[in-house]
């Protein structure tokens, strides 16, 4: 549970639609699924008479052997990936105050992020095909101190020159988190002071 500052006023807080969480990347299941296709296509025409009869006896084995990281790679990307952010989803939650926007996740270590909207450059919500009105909101951050972690992306902050992207993913109400956000930007300026920190728990 997030702790709040004093005098500090929640506007909105969820956790996430679990559904849209776990496929918050749906193009790494979709691409796993395209591999397992792809294998399981080459394993009938491998398995033809025909080119049976082309190879020496150890050449199917070789085959196999070669391709068996693509059959891991093929399950990993189109069911394991998705799993595991379906069991982080249960750990995720999104608080957004008139101070900061607060986020909370990690798959085995809980993890603690918060920006405050003194921060915030613009918003932008966008909803989901398959469960409307939720969907993903994303956060434009203006660049903060040398040390400030971006957690979106995995290199060193001080090689930033420009604002950065977070991304709420499985947002269950795009409409309300977006105004609630807006609504923080509305605060007076010595609630909204403040830049970018972390946690880990």
């Amino acid at each position: 549970m997030t702790r709040g500052l004093e005098g500090e006023e929640i506007l909105y807080r969820e956790k996430p639609n679990r559904f849209l969480y776990a496929l918050r990347y749906p193009l790494v299941p979709i691409l796993g699924l395209l591999i397992l296709a792809f294998l399981v296509f080459l394993k009938e025409v491998l398995s033809a008479e025909m080119v049976r009869a082309t190879l020496p006896p150890w050449g199917t084995l070789v085959i196999k052997v070669l391709l068996s990281p693509l059959w891991a790679a093929g399950f990993v990307m189109a069911f394991g990936f998705p799993l595991a952010n379906l069991v982080e989803s249960s750990r995720v939650a999104y608080t957004v105050t008139d101070r900061r926007i607060v986020i909370e996740k990690g798959l085995f270590r809980r993890r603690v992020f918060e920006v405050f909207v003194s921060r915030v450059a613009g918003v932008e919500a966008r909803e989901s095909l398959i469960v409307p009105g939720s969907g993903k909101v994303s956060i434009l951050v203006s660049r903060g101190s040398p040390g400030s972690p971006f957690y979106m992306r995995k290199f060193p902050a001080e090689k930033f020159r420009g604002p950065v992207i977070y991304a709420l993913h499985g947002v269950r109400d795009v409409s309300r988190m977006r105004i609630a956000i807006e609504e923080a930007l509305l605060a007076p300026p010595e609630k909204r002071e403040g830049g970018i920190s972390h946690q880990t728990a």
